[in-house]
């Protein structure tokens, strides 16, 4: 548990923080990380899938994914 992610809405920049240098999560480093937290996203997208989550709520985080994700 090196990093947190907050994957919003498509309209909602992510949230990524890395709870070892900052466990406090003040700064958000998405944007000097982007592949990492796309990459964490994916993973955590694909693990609601597995776990049978409904598509309405794992939606908005795939648009999220695309809108900032840059991959």
């Amino acid at each position: 548990r090196e990093r947190s992610l907050i994957l919003g809405g498509a309209a909602e920049s992510p949230e990524l923080y890395d709870l070892l240098s900052d466990p406090g999560e003040a700064r958000n480093i998405w944007d000097e990380d982007i592949e990492g937290g796309a990459e964490l996203a994916r993973n955590a997208i694909t693990f609601l899938e597995d776990c049978g989550t409904s598509d309405a709520l794992i939606e908005p985080r795939r648009q999220a994914l695309e809108s900032f994700g840059r991959s």
